[in-house]
């Protein structure tokens, strides 16, 4: 019997020693456990870090690789915008170039206008002056054929020159005049 209680308090010596190492319901092997967890924590977490940090450099370059394209395209706007302008300024420039020749060649044919009507009063007036020198050149030869009858150096004869020749300045300057103006215009 006393064999007995000792194996007893032997037995109950293991559970005390047992319940000492598991005090806190944490036993040795538990503690293992922990640590094990633990390195397995930490490396997980390491692992998820690493890959964290990759996708977040991923995400990076790509936001940098879409804010490239947006700052291209918004580079390729402004140029697209600038040649726009310029092109404006070009087209308002010759407009503005245009309108003025077209008033230029209004202005120039008021004039070719003009001058033609000139040309038409000279030619007007050259055909009066030509009547009037077939009528001189009538009156001539008629008082030609008197003096050829009088005797020479009468003052009537000397009178008579000197009319027809006035007549002959004024038709040449007059057709003169007229031949020039019809050429300009």
């Amino acid at each position: 019997m006393e064999h007995d209680g000792n194996n007893d308090n032997a037995g109950n010596s293991d559970a005390e020693s047992n319940s000492a190492v598991c005090s806190g319901g944490e036993c040795s092997t538990d503690n293992t456990q922990l640590y094990v967890d633990r390195d397995l924590d930490d490396l997980l977490s390491e692992i998820f870090t690493d890959k964290c940090e990759a996708e977040i450099a991923e995400l990076k370059d790509r936001e940098g690789t879409a804010m490239r394209k947006v700052w291209v395209r918004d580079l390729e706007m402004q140029v697209i915008d600038m040649r726009f302008k310029e092109k404006e300024a070009e087209f308002s420039e010759k407009e503005r170039e245009y309108l003025s020749k077209e008033v230029e060649v209004q202005t120039l044919a008021c004039e070719i206008g003009d001058l033609r009507q000139q040309v038409k009063a000279l030619r007007q007036e050259i055909i009066g002056l030509k009547d009037d020198l077939r009528v001189y050149e009538a009156l001539y030869r008629m008082s030609r054929a008197e003096r050829d009858q009088q005797p020479r150096g009468s003052p009537q004869v000397e009178a008579d020159e000197s009319g027809f020749m006035d007549n002959q300045a004024r038709t040449a300057q007059a057709s003169t005049e007229a031949g020039t103006l019809f050429i300009t215009a």
